[in-house]
């Protein structure tokens, strides 16, 4: 009888352990922004070889492959790598120099993780997300970027994009460094970067490209 209630009791323990383990599980939106984190940090090799120090990403063999035409980011080399994260499954693309790494690509194949589930990822990580650049009201544009500082991190920024055309789609671009991405001919009509005021108010990058 003493061992049957012992036995019952250390099973009670065990369920309540592992329940209060799950309650705890990192969402797929934390462990994305840890990744973001250690990309950042001060003492991140940017070599492409530090790549492989982030969490929940398994990265193709070494070198990088040359890119036979450069990204419209500059980067002339690209690395090739499958992410994790939670029930979420994300193909990631890192780009840059033939020695260091400039910009790192996530893009879902799932379901959204969700902006607002990711920005407030960011600020209980520690990061002050401000607005940098914003679709101009009207067009297709369906991304926003987002400048990152943290006192434990050297800064970034980060892009979530959320439409594709107008179609629902999701992807992530975190730049190493506090400069925004340099935008596309084609987009110079959709972004703003007075993002402030409301929605009506935001004027494009380019207002020549937007009168054409």
């Amino acid at each position: 009888m003493i061992r049957k209630s012992f036995f019952s009791a250390a099973v009670a323990i065990l369920m309540s352990f592992c329940q209060g383990s799950s309650a705890h599980a990192a969402g797929p939106e934390e462990q994305l922004i840890e990744a973001v984190k250690v990309a950042l940090g001060k003492n991140f090799n940017t070599d492409w070889s530090g790549l492989d120090a982030l969490p929940g990403i398994k990265w193709a063999p070494l070198p990088p492959t040359s890119l036979q035409n450069c990204l419209p980011d500059g980067g002339c080399f690209a690395r090739q790598g499958v992410a994790k994260f939670g029930d979420h499954s994300l193909t990631v693309i890192a780009s840059g120099a033939r020695t260091f790494v400039t910009n790192i690509y996530f893009r879902s194949t799932a379901r959204a993780i969700g902006e607002t589930n990711v920005l407030d990822a960011l600020k209980q990580a520690g990061f002050a997300p401000e607005l940098a650049r914003c679709s101009v009201k009207g067009t297709i544009g369906g991304t926003n970027w987002y400048r990152l500082q943290s006192a434990s991190t050297n800064p970034g920024v980060l892009s979530i994009q959320s439409s594709c055309n107008d179609k629902p789609c999701e992807g992530f671009q975190l730049t190493l460094g506090a400069d925004l991405p340099q935008l596309q001919p084609r987009q110079l009509s959709m972004y703003s970067e007075r993002c402030s005021g409301a929605p009506e108010a935001r004027r494009a990058v380019s207002r020549r490209a937007l009168r054409s």
